[in-house]
This record gives structure tokens, C-alpha cells and sequence, in this order.
């Protein structure tokens, strides 16, 4: 047995292996390695022979509490979307003794395909292959939001339901959480504006029309769907031929009950256009111009949507014209959701950061860059709201 990397959490690999040959018999061949990429659940590649596999298993450093690493929820989500218009992964094998890796894991397929981030590859690289990607993204995400909510999210945490007040409420305790131990190295004022912002701007209610005035923090243009919460275009893999089909949504650790329109705002809080203000301050370059991942910080902040920001790729106001169209649902209130999906990632970064205060060994390694992320995603949120960033821009 070959073990790679992760010998810290799984030792020499015998309980794994064991009980990997329970689902799927014995191998002579066994290679583990651990997956780059993602900031909460882990992933390892398995060789097993011929086959190969993937792991999902909660990180050693917590990020957030009831708010992401849940392998649970994650292992629900796939399960209800097997089956539906939504390509994802097939679940193969779950373990829940603890006992074996520290946690409960599952085993899932190893999808063939890439994620489009920075660039598309050369055989997509025409204005109706970058169509049909946006197009493939969008209905997708309709198809998701067609499913039936399943009873495994009945008590899912405030993160996963429809309620925006209580969203709200949820990712203020998560900042609070956070802060008191990120507060020790710097505060960032931004990101508790952007909170306070959002909270007045809560949307009407659908039937109050001009009249209505005030909503209670219930109040949601969406009501209530299967939503995935993370996804945006590096959780999107496509195939490896020349049509730009997707294959696979990935990391659904976040996926439950919750307002659809919030799952658009965050995917749309991705898209940059080409002409969008830069989030990157001044403030920023002068405090951290010289921190050893500033690098990293201006790669996430300038290099990541260099697929959304090309001039030859749809905007957001073609993906909104398309889920419209497909769903019959309105998006409304653009900003807020935009906004929203900012505020929540702000939020989740605060958190991975206080992880990499506690825990620096056991952190991912893009954790120590979180010291910097929630100041740009605060101006964004600002800038958003402020309407400097229009949906059709």
C-alpha cells in the first residue's frame, strides 16, 4: 500500500483499506493520495487496481460550526440528486464508524473532466462553446431547484432554510463565532456594514406589491427548493470532449432547504464582467502589499474569473434571462442576493481563518490568505449595494 500523503489522519491506511475492501473486494494495487483543492470537506483519490475512487471526509480543522465539512449533509444531497436532470457524482460507499479514519466518510465516483476557472481550453475557446457552458451551468441550476425538497433536510440548520432574516441572524452568530479569536490579529468594520446593510434591505413580500411596506424576516420572493449553496464555477466539471457538456456539481456540503434565488445571487456574486469595478483597495495593497500570500490574494481577486470576465463570455444578465425562462421563477431584488452571497462567503472566510489561528498545522494551506479575503469581499458587497456593479453591466 502506497500512502502519499494524509499518513497523519489515516495512519499506515490498514482501516481504510479494510474497509474499502468490504465494498469492493480485495486489491493488490492500493494508492492514497489527497485531492487539491477546496477549503472544506477533504477529498483523497483512491486507487484501488484498476479502479479508482474518491473520498470525502470532514477536515481535521473545523471551519465553521453548522455550516460546512458536514459529509452527512453532503452524502444527503447527492443521494436526492441521483437520478434527476442534475449531473453529480455517484455515491458508492458510506461509512459512519468514526472509528476507522476519526469520521464518518463516503466513497464516491471519480468524475472524467476539468473545471473551468481562469481559462477555457483551447477547444472551447469560441463565443458558442462559452455560450453553451453558461447555458449548461444555468439550466443545471434550474434543474436543481426543480427538485423535491427531501425530508433529510426537514431540520436543517438556519444556513439551509428558506428564512433571510434568519440567514442573517445565522451568519451574524458565525462572524461572532469567528471574531473571537480573529478579532485578537484585526477587525474587518466592512464586512459588519455589509451585515447591517442587508438586514435593511431585507426583500418584500411578493404579494405586498407597493403598498406593503416592511417584511418580517420570513419574507422570500423565492419560497422554498432544493438548493445547493456553493455553487459557482469551480464546483462545475465538464466533459472532457469537445462538447462542453457538464458532468458533474460538486461539493454539496452546503446544500439543503433554502431560498433559490440566494443559490442565483451566489453564483452570480462569481461572475465577474469584463468593466467591473476591481474589489482589490487600496487600503489592501498598502496593508498587505508585502504579506508573504499576497500573491495568492491578488491570484483569487484578478485571475479567478478569467472565464467570466472575457468579453466573449455570456454575462450575468444572460444567465438570469435563461433561468427565468426555464424555472417561470422571477429573480428579483438582484443586489440583495448578490450582496448576500458576498456577506456568506465573507463569513465562511472569517471562519476558515480562525481555523488557521488555531490550528495552522492542520489547516489548508489557502487558510492563512483569509486573513486578507474578507476586505475585498466587504468592498465588493459595498460595491454591489452601492450599484457600481449593475446585473447587466
Amino acid at each position: 500500500m502506497e500512502i502519499e500523503a494524509y499518513a497523519d489522519r489515516i495512519g499506515d491506511g490498514t482501516g481504510l483499506a479494510a474497509e474499502l475492501e468490504s465494498a469492493f473486494g480485495p486489491a493488490e494495487t492500493v494508492v492514497i493520495r489527497e485531492l487539491p483543492g477546496g477549503n472544506a470537506n477533504d477529498t483523497l483519490l483512491v486507487e484501488w487496481d484498476e479502479s479508482r475512487y474518491v473520498v470525502r471526509i470532514p477536515p481535521t480543522a473545523t471551519p465553521a460550526p453548522a455550516m460546512l465539512a458536514d459529509v452527512r449533509r453532503e452524502y444527503a444531497a447527492l443521494e436526492t440528486a441521483a437520478g434527476t436532470a442534475v449531473p453529480a457524482p455517484e455515491l458508492l460507499h458510506r461509512c459512519r464508524d468514526a472509528s476507522v479514519v476519526g469520521d464518518e466518510f463516503f466513497v464516491m465516483e471519480l468524475l472524467d473532466g476539468e473545471v473551468i476557472e481562469e481559462r477555457v481550453p483551447d477547444r472551447f475557446d469560441s463565443p458558442a462553446a462559452r455560450e453553451r457552458i453558461v447555458d449548461e451551468t444555468t439550466d443545471a441550476l434550474a434543474a436543481l431547484h426543480d427538485v423535491p425538497v427531501p425530508d433529510a433536510f426537514a431540520d436543517a440548520p438556519a444556513t439551509s432554510e428558506a428564512s433571510l432574516g434568519r440567514e442573517l441572524e445565522t451568519f451574524r452568530e458565525q462572524l461572532a463565532w469567528a471574531e473571537e479569536r480573529t478579532a485578537e490579529e484585526r477587525r474587518v468594520h466592512g464586512l459588519h456594514d455589509l451585515a447591517d446593510r442587508l438586514e435593511d434591505r431585507l426583500p418584500e413580500r411578493p404579494d405586498d406589491g407597493e403598498a406593503g411596506g416592511r417584511t418580517s424576516s420570513d419574507a422570500s420572493d423565492g419560497a422554498t427548493a432544493f438548493v445547493h449553496g456553493d455553487y459557482k464555477p469551480d464546483n462545475l466539471m465538464f466533459a472532457p470532449g469537445d462538447e462542453a457538456d457538464l458532468v458533474g456539481v460538486l461539493d454539496w456540503e452546503m446544500a439543503g432547504r433554502g431560498d433559490p434565488l440566494a443559490d442565483v445571487g451566489w453564483l452570480l456574486s462569481y461572475w465577474e464582467q469584463d468593466g467591473d469595478p476591481s474589489i482589490m483597495t487600496e487600503e489592501v495593497r498598502e496593508r498587505y502589499g508585502d504579506h508573504d500570500y499576497f500573491e495568492m490574494l491578488r491570484v483569487f481577486v484578478e485571475d479567478y474569473s478569467g472565464f467570466t470576465s472575457h468579453p466573449d463570455s455570456p454575462g450575468r444578465g444572460h444567465i438570469v434571462d435563461r433561468y427565468e425562462a426555464a424555472t417561470g421563477r422571477e429573480y428579483r431584488h438582484d443586489e440583495f442576493y448578490r450582496a448576500l452571497g458576498t456577506l456568506k462567503l465573507d463569513v465562511i472566510t472569517e471562519g476558515f481563518f480562525r481555523a488557521h489561528l488555531e490550528d495552522s498545522a492542520a489547516a489548508k494551506p489557502t487558510y492563512p490568505v483569509m486573513r486578507m479575503v474578507p476586505f475585498v469581499l466587504a468592498e465588493q458587497g459595498r460595491q454591489i449595494l452601492d450599484g457600481e456593479v449593475p446585473l447587466r453591466g
